[in-house]
């Protein structure tokens, strides 16, 4: 069964931008939103399962992956991406461990002057906490999953565990829960080991057999936990719209801790002193502004030692309706003097006096700094456990180092190839040239070498290189907005006229060019639109998606360039055998 879609005409201009907030849920929702099930849901452990079965064919594969021909890294070699955690060794602090986003578990032998990735083959490679065994660094715990509160995020694929400093990993287990906020490993009694949790099955579990069997202590979306070192008995957690909550008994029985604190609780993340056991910060989301607080008394009362009133500490817009406290936030003191904290969010802020004064030190958006300045949106801080002064921060960007207690800092991407790529096309006539659109690190280009151009800025989405025309490509920014690029003499024009940019558009709207015609560029947003005009003029070419519903994927025949397919968010799937005049749904039960 098939019905016929008829045809409409809308003509309009220019394109739309959203504030940071809402661009970092999109990213999220645009990697779930093929990939969940009817009840709006991706069923945990799906990807695991595909990997397992893909190994399974691999005996009935004429070219098993074993045999095929081996990749080589383009790079970009020192882009870099989000890091989300970071362990220094601790008796050679030159032996440095990251966990990315969506990159694995990376390793520095030389205090971060290049990195060499250890985890690519692991069932997920999506991280969120790393964790030493107290009396053996070569025994790293990886909790998968990247924790984000308020947006769907890279499942993992549970808890891993390397016993020779990241050569081989195996799963300890939790293969059931979505995401780690924070593992930690019992000092005196390594067969103890507690995590928090995110997303799918969250909360706080606790292992006496060194992973084999787990309970549950507490259940939620558990964004972070900080353990007593000197009693490890005790713990505080951190619940988003809930606040603090403490125990003494190892989870059996639970206090909330928020007296002193008021407003509409976001992410908190929270961490005791090292030196003095009484003393607690916590960086709070709370009515979307950046707070601080201070305890003495172990959470009892708290303390507000900084409030931002502009909103610009989780908004680079320095709107509160922006605010990206449930992205980049957290809160470190440091190990060598707790009058030393550092809190993150779009910048790295420090105080020097216990929190009753705070200094920017990073300015991510300039007042100076301009293109040097470090990467905005922080993630992760650590400080060398023998020099105060160098820190390490992870952000959206990569790494950072500062030699000066974070005064100054100096990018370390070196080899750090953790960018993540929404779109890649190579050059038809020139195979050294490739072309890329990056999450939050621009649309990048490479003319033969491993270190890439920024050719544009924010995030990149689609790139299409003209064959036709080497001198130029295509490419798209968020929700839709095209433009033509001209790479010699570098020049950018954006071309959305004719195109409705009211109408709504998925995060990487699809930008698809004709392979018999390179004037001719197909785009999907709620409808289809054509231009035969390389860009200069667009048409719209069929009638909304059913049930609201985007266009997410367009295919051009190679054999006949009247036949175009659309596919939707929601599954559907439109043909046309006329070049747009009419459109074919095609029943989806048959």
């Amino acid at each position: 069964m098939v019905m016929t879609v008829a045809i409409s005409t809308v003509h309009a201009a220019s394109g739309t931008n959203d504030d940071g907030a809402d661009r970092i849920r999109k990213r999220f929702e645009d990697a779930t939103s093929r990939r969940i099930d009817a009840h709006g849901t991706i069923r945990h452990g799906a990807r695991a399962e595909a990997i397992s079965r893909l190994k399974k064919q691999q005996k009935y594969i004429e070219t098993p992956l074993a045999e095929q021909p081996q990749w080589t890294s383009l790079g970009p070699r020192s882009t870099g991406g989000r890091v989300k955690s970071i362990l220094i060794h601790p008796t050679d602090p030159n032996i440095l461990y990251i966990g990315a986003a969506a990159g694995g578990v990376w390793k520095s032998t030389n205090a971060g002057g290049t990195w060499i990735p250890i985890m690519d083959d692991a069932n997920g490679i999506a991280t969120g906490s790393l964790c030493f065994h107290p009396e053996n660094p070569d025994i790293i715990y990886v909790g998968t999953g990247e924790q984000v509160q308020n947006a769907n995020t890279y499942l993992g694929a549970g808890l891993l565990r390397s016993t020779d400093a990241g050569v081989t990993w195996s799963t300890v287990g939790l293969t059931d829960v979505g995401s780690f906020s924070r593992v930690y490993v019992h000092p005196a009694n390594p067969s103890i080991i507690m995590v928090s949790c995110m997303n799918t099955n969250g909360g706080v579990y606790r292992s006496e057999d060194g992973g084999s069997t787990w309970s549950r202590k507490l259940s939620g979306q558990v964004y972070d936990m900080s353990i007593n070192p000197s009693n490890p008995n005790e713990w505080f957690v951190s619940l988003p719209d809930s606040g603090i909550y403490y125990t003494q008994d190892a989870g059996a029985t639970w206090q909330q801790r928020i007296n002193g604190i008021s407003g509409s609780i976001g992410r908190i993340s929270i961490q005791q002193s090292s030196m003095n056991e009484d003393v607690l910060f916590a960086l709070i989301e709370l009515d979307n502004l950046a707070h601080i607080y201070r305890s003495n008394n172990k959470g009892q009362v708290w303390t507000r030692q900084y409030v931002d009133g502009q909103g610009c500490f989780f908004s680079g817009s320095c709107s509160p309706s922006g605010s990206q406290g449930f992205y980049d936030n957290y809160i470190y003191i440091s190990p060598h003097n707790d009058q030393v904290v550092f809190a993150g969010g779009i910048d790295i802020w420090r105080t020097t006096n216990g929190g009753s004064t705070w200094q920017n030190m990073t300015q991510g958006y300039g007042d100076g700094n301009g293109a040097n300045a470090p990467h905005v949106d922080q993630h992760c801080l650590a400080i060398h456990p023998e020099n105060a002064n160098i820190v390490y921060a992870g952000n959206d960007g990569g790494m950072l180092r500062s030699t000066n207690g974070g005064v100054s800092w100096s990018v370390i991407n070196d080899n750090l190839s953790i960018t993540q790529f929404y779109s890649f096309d190579l050059d038809p006539t020139d195979r050294r040239r490739n072309f890329g659109g990056t999450q939050d690190n621009g649309t990048l280009g490479t003319f033969g070498q491993t270190e890439w151009d920024t050719m544009a800025g924010g995030d990149g989405m689609i790139t299409i290189v003209d064959y036709g025309n080497p001198n130029r490509f295509y490419g798209n920014y968020p929700n839709g907005v095209i433009y033509r690029y001209q790479i010699n003499p570098r020049q950018q024009r954006i071309v959305m006229d004719g195109v409705d940019d009211s109408e709504p558009a998925g995060w990487v709207a699809p930008l698809k060019m004709s392979p018999h015609d390179p004037a001719t560029l197909y785009h999907g947003r709620r409808r289809m639109y054509l231009t035969n005009l390389s860009g200069d003029v667009w048409y719209p070419i069929s009638d909304p998606m059913p049930n609201g519903l985007l266009v997410t994927a367009i295919e051009v025949s190679p054999a006949d360039p009247t036949v175009v397919w659309a596919g939707s968010n929601g599954g559907d799937l439109l043909v046309t055998d006329t070049e747009g005049e009419e459109w074919t749904l095609l029943d989806r039960s048959q």
